[in-house]
């Protein structure tokens, strides 16, 4: 058993290490939406879905190694209770601990970018409603400040100089 552990243990830090870059696809997303690049967007999201195959490819192989280990169906809670060696709980309590973390963290990045996309959303469909009231007249303002249709009234273009 403690030959499965230790591939368990080992395989979990290397998930906890590809949780640490799926932190880092979070935080490129964001500075994406940031920016309001689309090219820079359209990379973080082909990355996204590339990093969702890749994660369940994980999972799946995770509960597969934690069922040879003997711990079908069994939280990481329950897990840890089971351990005797008190290396290998020690390294599995560790390893839990920083996961739940990683994960916390990347739920958090994942709302906030969630909350950025709805407003951005909200402010398009803000600006369309009033572009369709308006009848997409752009308006401006005369020197003296009164406000003025562009549209019509383009004499600073047509002006020399």
């Amino acid at each position: 058993m403690d030959d499965k552990v230790k591939e368990y243990l080992e395989f979990l830090n290397e998930y906890s290490a590809f949780l640490e870059n799926l932190i880092d696809v979070q935080n490129k997303k964001i500075e994406s939406l940031l920016t309001h690049e689309p090219e820079n967007i359209e990379k973080v999201i082909v990355t996204e879905q590339s990093v969702a195959i890749q994660m369940n490819k994980l999972e799946e192989e995770r509960m597969e190694l934690q069922k040879q280990a003997g711990f079908s169906d069994m939280t990481f809670s329950q897990i840890i209770s089971e351990i005797s060696d008190q290396n290998y709980k020690e390294q599995l309590k560790q390893c839990f601990n920083e996961m739940m973390k990683k994960v916390e963290q990347i739920k958090f990045l994942n709302k906030r970018a969630m909350d950025m996309v709805q407003t951005n959303l909200q402010v398009i469909n803000l600006n369309s409603s009033m572009n369709k009231k308006n009848n997409n007249v752009v308006h401006g303002y005369t020197g003296k400040g009164k406000q003025t249709d562009i549209i019509g009234n383009m004499s600073i273009l047509n002006s020399k100089i």
